[in-house]
């Protein structure tokens, strides 16, 4: 069985815990760390990363030195994957070791002569950051040959790059389809993914997006094989976007599905969906006026929406209990406000659970975790998003 190094990208906490829902069961000595995780999968590297959307690279293990004295141009040279008499390589160093690079670059420059001495015309790629960017791997053919290093507490783990993740094809679903709403918040298509991934490897059934917004955790669903997806919203632009894009998607992409766009608020959902109907949820729903969170800088204002928006996803939790089968799953977004470092929250574990859900804590110790939740989060913003998991008892 393959072994392979999972490097993760700005999100790492969520990265971890989509790996871990999605592979736990079939993967074999599965490790986390802080930017990377282990494991052995009977999976080629680019099914890997096409399932996952917050892995950035999959490289093959190769081995594990002691120290970076062991780390040889001979050793190094015979590693690489020759396809033809142009050879292209580079390396990336993760976890910060700066006083290593000049070093490993001398012996990279030792390999090209190593190289040239075998008959091959080589390049060795360099950026000015320690890490080759995904990009700069994918546009300059390094795939199979660039080495990834990464000090470990004793060692060094040694890797090849495989896979990376295709950013081309995201920002195709991002900025290319026709219905987008930056007003309203976007919530970007590789964390879609990553959320729907948190369900697991079942992708059997009905997925209902009931803040469906421009569509984006439908159309990721789409790409990870749901055939049957329930969209709904309040808003009439909304549902009018998500219905162009699930179009736009049908011809972009080979994938057959059938989708159901309905007009109508969260908390009523019981007025349009059959009861025990729906077998997954995953939703980013309603988290105040983008343009107004970015204006505002006031604690009362951002109180005042947290509770607002607490007794609205109550209310539509009611509804979810209603509409969702016997052991369903739930992936949902409650926001984070970030204000006069404070940080107020619009989540409430116990109403909701006394409604009839059991919030579900994976054995995983995030980085970046509030009362055992996964936390999204970039630097200096608003709104955090803290991902919770529900199962309907």
């Amino acid at each position: 069985m393959p072994k392979y190094i999972l490097i993760t990208g700005q999100s790492p906490d969520l990265a971890q815990a989509e790996i871990w829902s999605v592979f736990h069961k079939q993967a074999k000595n599965l490790e986390f760390h802080s930017n990377y995780c282990l494991l052995e999968l009977d999976l080629e590297a680019d099914q890997i990363i096409s399932i996952l959307g917050g892995a950035i690279k999959v490289a093959e293990y190769l081995t594990s030195f002691d120290n970076l004295n062991q780390l040889t141009a001979d050793w190094w040279a015979k590693n690489l994957t020759k396809k033809n008499n142009k050879i292209n390589f580079g390396f990336s160093i993760y976890g910060g070791q700066n006083k290593k690079y000049l070093s490993i670059k001398k012996i990279a420059l030792a390999v090209k002569k190593e190289l040239s001495a075998q008959g091959y015309k080589s390049r060795l790629v360099t950026s000015q950051e320690l890490e080759l960017s995904s990009v700069v791997v994918k546009k300059n053919n390094l795939l199979g040959n660039e080495l990834l290093i990464i000090p470990a507490s004793d060692k060094y783990i040694i890797g090849l790059t495989k896979a990376v993740q295709d950013f081309e094809d995201y920002a195709e679903r991002d900025m290319n389809r026709p219905g987008r709403d930056d007003r309203s918040g976007m919530l970007p298509p590789k964390v879609a993914k990553m959320m729907i991934n948190l369900l697991g490897t079942e992708n059997k059934g009905i997925l209902l997006d009931p803040f469906c917004g421009s569509g984006t955790v439908l159309q990721e669903a789409v790409i990870l094989g749901y055939k049957k997806l329930l969209g709904t919203d309040k808003s009439a632009k909304a549902i009018e976007d998500s219905q162009k894009n699930l179009t736009w998607l049908k011809k972009q992409y080979p994938y057959s599905f059938e989708a159901k766009i309905i007009k109508a608020e969260a908390e009523n959902l019981s007025k349009y969906l059959s009861p025990h109907s729906v077998d997954y949820l995953v939703s980013e729903p309603f988290m105040g006026s983008a343009t107004e969170i970015m204006k505002k800088n006031n604690f009362n204002y951002f109180y005042d929406l947290s509770q607002e928006l607490a007794g609205l996803y109550f209310y539509s939790f009611q509804e979810f209990y209603k509409i969702l089968k016997p052991q369903a799953k739930i992936i949902f977004v409650f926001p984070i406000f970030n204000v006069q470092n404070t940080q107020i929250d619009t989540l409430d574990i116990k109403r909701i659970e006394k409604i009839g859900f059991k919030n579900i804590c994976l054995p995983i110790n995030f980085q970046s975790a509030k009362n055992g939740q996964i936390v999204y989060q970039r630097p200096q913003q608003k709104v955090s998003r803290q991902i919770t998991i529900w199962e309907k008892i």
